[in-house]
């Protein structure tokens, strides 16, 4: 709870701060001796234990005086905390069919552009394909007249000299549009094992668990390694959305 709620919360109680105003005085001037009291004989070691005795009563009534008001204080508080967390749930409520529907759109869209990459490739490929049958091809005719050649003249393959072959080169693909500047790579964690978290990992406090911390250092590490960051008791799965 913030300082500023407690204050809040405090505010509610009523406590009579006003003491005895007699007892007041006897405390201070109490105090104030023995501040400056110095044991020096017997007499003045049973005076110390006096004042002490005299000091622990005051204790014991200023603690009763005070106990009460404490108990609504400590009530009020706990109010609080408990209206924060009930405000926080109705606000969870309302956000997640909102969060959950937003998140259902960005896979959509992740998953478009990832159909869209795909044919884009298999197209690319399909080229590449065509453009190695079109150079066997024209090996094979290149074969095929030099053996001709050859035979008119009387001559063996080898003394022919062999027909140019020009290598064939795949017809251009039509880039499909893809969104690829909105794509980005997000990390859902699914879940997290307390007993196993560190409570600090690379420097960051992980306790609570504070799972935007948790996030943050996935996505630092994930983004300039090769390899997947591994965080003991956590796991989660990397996902590609559209923005």
């Amino acid at each position: 709870m913030e300082d500023k709620d407690l204050a809040r919360a405090l505010a509610t109680v009523e406590v009579d701060t006003s003491l005895n105003s007699q007892m007041k005085i006897k405390i201070n001037e109490i105090s104030a001796q023995a501040k400056n009291f110095t044991v020096v004989d017997k007499e003045s070691y049973d005076n110390a234990a006096a004042k002490i005795n005299t000091l622990n009563s005051f204790s014991k009534k200023i603690k009763e005086f005070y106990k009460v008001p404490k108990e609504k204080a400590a009530n009020a508080w706990k109010a609080a905390l408990d209206a924060k967390q009930a405000v926080s749930e109705q606000e969870k409520n309302w956000l997640n069919p909102i969060n959950e529907s937003k998140e259902h759109l960005k896979r959509e869209q992740g998953a478009y552009t990832q159909r869209l990459l795909r044919i884009q490739q298999e197209k690319e490929r399909e080229a590449q394909r065509k453009a190695y049958e079109e150079t066997k091809k024209r090996e094979e005719e290149a074969k095929f007249l030099a053996e001709k050649e050859a035979k008119a003249r009387g001559l063996s393959a080898e003394e022919v000299k062999p027909v140019e072959v020009v290598i064939a080169k795949p017809e251009p693909v039509a880039a499909i549009e893809i969104p690829t500047k909105s794509i980005t790579t997000l990390y859902e964690i699914s879940n997290i094992d307390i007993s196993k978290l560190p409570a600090v990992y690379a420097g960051e406090e992980l306790v609570s668990p504070k799972v935007a911390v948790i996030k943050r250092l996935i996505k630092e590490y994930n983004s300039t390694h090769s390899s997947l960051l591994k965080i003991p008791g956590v796991e989660y799965k990397v996902i590609a959305k559209a923005r």
